[in-house]
């Protein structure tokens, strides 16, 4: 299959224009003579032609991955396309825990074992009448960490990563991978990892990444 072809036709149907594309798409083929499909909403705001773009990684990612003979067969996508525009940009964020009870903007957060850290972000949306607004959320610091660690806050567009031991190891990732209109976080310390949490908007903030030093106090 002529893999670049695909991205170049996805591009002559989604032309340039600006708005809001809420897509799902499924992907079908053959994985090692054995069929397989993979599905994912989400939503773009912005060149309309984004939604394009997401199909042809998860295109390349089946081209460069070597657990597998992978076939395409179809392509399957449905999409609602508006002119508004759901954009946003983001502010730094903010974070508190028990051992630093005030919400600011700061590069690293002394916390304790069991710890609930509050995270702050402002959203700004743009292009609509939509005040800014702040979204709030907190995570657990993992009883079982013995050494200090990293907050990490991300929002906007996020990129497949598709080294893998497994083909269904690949199709997982793809499913899984957090929709664009999120904010998303995670704590990583020494000896434990935090579940990843997952706040929706109706925005599509800006790609940003935050990183807070955790510096683990017993």
């Amino acid at each position: 299959m002529a893999w670049d072809h695909t991205w170049y036709a996805l591009l002559g149907v989604l032309n340039g224009r600006q708005g809001t594309v809420d897509a799902e798409w499924t992907i079908s083929g053959m994985a090692d003579g054995e069929p397989f499909s993979v599905s994912r909403a989400n939503r773009f705001s912005g060149g309309i032609s984004q939604p394009g773009y997401e199909i042809y990684q998860v295109l390349r990612a089946f081209r460069s991955q070597d657990v597998a003979d992978v076939r395409v067969t179809a392509i399957d996508f449905d999409a609602t396309v508006t002119e508004e525009l759901l954009t946003a940009a983001v502010g730094e964020s903010q974070t508190a825990s028990s051992l630093a009870p005030i919400l600011r903007d700061r590069d690293r957060l002394a916390v304790a074992p069991g710890d609930t850290i509050q995270v702050r972000v402002p959203v700004d949306p743009r292009g609509n009448d939509t005040p800014a607004f702040d979204v709030d959320f907190g995570l657990e610091v993992p009883t079982g960490a013995d050494g200090d660690g990293q907050l990490r806050i991300e929002t906007g567009q996020t990129y497949l990563r598709y080294r893998v031991d497994t083909f269904a190891q690949l199709l997982n990732r793809i499913e899984r991978m957090p929709r664009n209109d999120t904010v998303r976080a995670q704590i990583r310390m020494d000896g434990a990892r935090g579940g990843l949490v997952v706040v929706p908007l109706e925005y599509v903030p800006k790609r940003s990444s935050d990183r807070v030093r955790l510096n683990l106090q017993r």
